[in-house]
């Protein structure tokens, strides 16, 4: 009997036997890294080859978001390079505002290199695959790859467009959630070539009606600026070796009402050509004005953390009553067998 209840308590208090629920973190926000290697046997590549320029334009839409990534590749070495890039997407990574920030997935990938369209398929990440540290690497499920060449001793432009849906976005402290857009750019993934990126810049314009007043929040904080009309937001960088502290964070409110991504990802040539249209690169954001703002913390209304913690005790009170039940039933099933044992041994 004393076995049966200490197995009991062990099940009953062992860390393991409930998730953490309450992580906390921005979670499901729509976004992506710069890319990276997909092999760890082409990291070898990564001090031969500079990130000379890196230019980011986003078109942010309620809901979703429109991404254009311009980078000038320097090949650093007399010989050409070949080798497996990609973007890894379904990632996390840790921030100082929010704890944890996971991204989803992209839609409707286009790569091109010197102006010619290169294929891209998606992979499932394994042993071989690279990530900035290798302790992350589980964190880096799938990427988006296709095949780079980077001619000796010159400039190669790669150029990509994608879509990143931001409205499942949930940022979670405690059992408290608020549910707003969220995107995000990871720029620390881009340490790892050689050298620091000797110019950058972040361009965010506000589309469909979004004003500057419906940012919520953005990181880093006090880097962006903001044109005078208030649609067009800007992070102007160089010299930079990124940190995570340099990873775009962006709340923004959400809208009320129903969004299915495929109404968007159906169409994804219009939008290309939508923001073909702003060419950030001849903008001088000097005259920009700063900007700020600062709200990363989660409110949730009163409703929402009655509910999160009766969720919570569900978790935990449920398999307590059933151990409790489990081990009453027990006692009582060894009690009959004990008196029936009894009644039998009698004349």
């Amino acid at each position: 009997m004393k076995k049966l209840f200490f197995i009991f308590f062990l099940l009953l208090f062992s860390k393991n036997l409930y998730p953490n629920a309450a992580a906390p973190g921005f979670y499901n926000t729509g976004g992506s890294a710069v890319f990276t290697p997909f092999f760890t046997s082409d990291s070898v590549y990564l001090d031969k080859i500079q990130m000379q320029s890196e230019l980011i334009t986003i078109l942010l839409y309620p809901n979703f978001a429109i991404v254009r990534g311009e980078y000038n590749m320097l090949n650093l070495s007399d010989k050409e390079i070949k080798f497996t890039t990609g973007y890894p997407i379904n990632a996390a990574f840790e921030n100082d505002l929010v704890s944890t920030v996971s991204f989803e997935d992209l839609y409707g990938l286009k790569v091109f290199m010197d102006g010619k369209e290169i294929p891209n398929e998606k992979l499932k990440a394994d042993e071989l695959s690279y990530s900035i540290e290798e302790n992350k690497r589980n964190l880096y499920n799938n990427w988006y790859v296709w095949e780079s060449v980077f001619k000796a001793g010159v400039i190669t432009k790669l150029k990509v467009y994608f879509i990143v849906n931001t409205s499942n976005s949930i940022l979670r402290k405690g059992y408290s959630r608020d549910k707003d857009n969220g995107f995000v750019y990871i720029l620390e993934s881009g340490k790892p070539w050689a050298k620091n990126i000797e110019s950058g810049r972040i361009n965010i314009q506000l589309m469909d009606g979004l004003k500057a007043s419906d940012v919520m929040g953005i990181s880093p904080q006090n880097k962006f600026k903001i044109n005078d009309d208030g649609t067009s937001l800007i992070y102007d960088f160089k010299n930079l070796e990124p940190e995570p502290s340099d990873n775009v964070l962006l709340r923004y409110k959400k809208l009320d009402g129903s969004f299915d991504i495929n109404s968007i990802t159906s169409n994804t040539q219009k939008y290309y050509d939508e923001i073909d249209k702003f060419q950030p690169a001849g903008i001088f954001a000097g005259a920009y004005k700063n900007f700020t703002a600062n709200d990363f913390k989660v409110h949730g209304s009163t409703w929402e953390n009655v509910l999160g913690y009766v969720f919570v005790f569900g978790i935990i009170a449920v398999p307590i009553i059933i151990g409790i039940v489990v081990v009453v039933l027990t006692i009582i099933v060894i009690r009959y067998r004990k008196k029936k044992k009894k009644q039998s041994l009698k004349p």
